[in-house]
Order: C-alpha cells, then structure tokens, then sequence
C-alpha cells in the first residue's frame, strides 16, 4: 500500500499563526490558527509555546502523527536560530523542513512563481520585488517608524480620529462610537481606551491596533469619511512603497505585481486607490489579485517539491481549498467595478 505524503504551512505574522496540512490531492486535512508571533514583541518561550500547540493542535484536527508530515513550508517573522530543528524534531524527525520567507509564501500562494513584485499589507507592511537578479525591499520597518498603509497604521490613524472627535477638536466620525463598542468602552471614557490600549504585552497591543483594520473598512462602507480617507491613505501609501521597489529594481515591465495581507479585505478603496496611484508612474505595469492566502501557498510550495505540478492542478486547488481564496471575494476589484 502507497504511503500518503501529507505537506504542513506554517505562516506566523503580527495577528497569527496559522498551520495548515495537505494530503497529496491538495485536501486540507488540518488545520489551527493561534494568537501574535513575531520575535520583535514576543520572547522565545512563547514562541516555541505558540508554535508548538498550533502545530499539535492542526495535527489533532487532521487526525495525524507528526510523523506523517513529510514536508513543511514554515514563513515565521522569528529571529531564532534551529527553528527548522525545532519543527523537525517536534514532527519526530522524519520531515523535510524548508524556512522561507513571507514574500516567497505569499507570492507563490498569489501568483504560483518565484519572481515577482509583492506588497504585504498586514500587520505591519513592506513591498518587494524580485527578479532573476536581485531583490529590492521596501518599508517593513515596524509600528513605530513605518508600516504605512498596514492594519496598525490603519488602526492608530483610526484611534487618532476618535480621540479628536471625543476631544471636541476633530470631526464627526462613525469611528468613535464603533471603537468604543469593539473595546467595551462606557460613557466614552477615554480613560478606559486608554486603559485597554496600554494594558497588553507589546505584541497584544499591536494586534489590538490593527484589528480595528475592518472596523474601519465598515465605517468606510457605511459612507463615513474620515474611514474612507484612512482606507484610501493607506493605498495610497501601500503604493508608494511598491512604486519605490520597482524604481529601484528597474525592471518594472517585465515584473508582475500581486498583493498579500488582511488589510485589502477591509475595504475594495484599499486596492482601487494602490491601482490609482501605482498606475499613474507605471501605467504599464502587470498586476494579478492574488488567487490563494500565503498559508496556502506554503502547501502548494510542498506539493510542488513533492513533484505535482501545481499550475496545472489550480483548478482542482480552486475547489480543494477553497476557503483560502481571495480571487472570487470582491476585495480585488479595480475601480470601474465598484
């Protein structure tokens, strides 16, 4: 009887660690999601901890030994050393272990390739090209001197404008009274936003910040706009950060541009206002909506290594994990679709 081969994702990030197993028909058979990783705002024994129980936890869903992984994608922004070892020995030592980094999991899981231009917008953000000779990065610098246009600068902007308004010194915005029912805020005591803001490790802050990303999205939907500005802003800046890897690279028509990350789902302005504003110095330039989530791309980076042609089978993944597109939800649609 033919042994199964199963693929495991690991794609760690400032809000989340998601796993997720494969069989070799591109089945998801597993899967787990757990709180922030990222070595920045969290120590080493918790994210061994993290990663630990997220790993066990998908195995446990899939019914599955560690052993029974034969090959893992891990993408983890974690600055620790033998972290393939770790994941290696913690699956019984018997799997394949290749660390990657974000952009080639989201990319591939976007566009199916290895070169090409990529803005994560998530968390935190950054933009980076690459091509067959060399890679140009951009932003990535975190919370407190760049991520423009990510889920955290989306966020502060958004807490900046409830507190103007609270102040007296801002103008009326839906934001407020949507934060302060999202927090559990009481007779609009800032005190207490402040209280739930600074409460938290670092990491629980930052992600407390950027999961007011949809809420914001909302707002701008319910045509509120100091939201729409915030969500047209962020685009814009998210463009900016594509637009200065492609001067770098140089190579911007023979690049293909995609996009990863939570942020283009809070609003169809997100996306609308990047393609505005990178087309406008590239008009030129080749841009695919992503088809799947990065978590997915890190299964179909293992059963590419495991010898299935992937390109050819999209359609088949289409349906298999389907729960990890992003082509058919509407977040991607250019600007005469709204």
């Amino acid at each position: 009887m033919k042994h199964m081969n199963y693929v495991m994702s690991l794609d760690g990030g400032g809000s989340k660690l998601a796993c997720l197993i494969a069989d070799e028909a591109g089945n998801i058979v597993g899967k787990s999601k757990q709180g922030p990783f990222n070595s920045n705002y969290d120590s080493q024994p918790a994210i061994i901890a993290n990663m630990q129980s997220t790993m066990a936890a998908a195995l446990a869903d899939g019914h599955l030994a560690g052993d029974q992984i034969s090959i893992v994608y891990a993408a983890m922004p974690a600055a620790l050393s033998d972290l393939d070892d770790f994941i290696r020995n913690f699956l019984g030592g018997g799997s394949s272990v290749s660390l990657v980094t974000e952009f080639t999991m989201s990319l591939y899981g976007a566009i199916q390739e290895q070169y090409g231009g990529l803005v994560q917008a998530g968390t935190g953000s950054f933009a980076e090209v690459r091509t067959e000779t060399g890679s140009y990065r951009v932003g990535g610098w975190g919370a407190w001197i760049g991520d423009e246009g990510s889920g955290t600068y989306i966020g502060k902007q958004a807490l900046t404008a409830c507190v103007h308004m609270a102040d007296g010194r801002g103008a009326h915005t839906l934001l407020k009274q949507q934060i302060f029912n999202a927090w559990g805020i009481e007779n609009n005591d800032l005190e207490q936003l402040m209280d739930q803001l600074h409460r938290g490790s670092p990491a629980n802050q930052r992600a407390l910040i950027s999961s007011l990303c949809p809420l914001v999205g909302h707002c701008a939907a319910e045509g509120d706009h100091i939201a729409r500005d915030i969500i047209v802003n962020a685009g814009i800046q998210l463009a900016k950060q594509m637009a200065s890897a492609l001067r770098r690279c140089g190579e911007s028509s023979a690049v293909t541009v995609t996009a990863a990350g939570g942020v283009w789902k809070s609003h169809p302005l997100v996306y609308q206002s990047y393609l505005a504003t990178l087309q406008a110095e590239f008009p030129d330039i080749r841009i695919a909506p992503p088809l799947f989530e990065p978590a997915a791309g890190g299964l179909l980076l293992g059963l590419s290594k495991l010898g299935i042609p992937v390109k050819e089978r999209l359609n088949i993944y289409r349906e298999t994990m389907a729960d990890f597109r992003l082509d058919d939800k509407g977040y991607f649609t250019p600007p005469h679709s709204e």
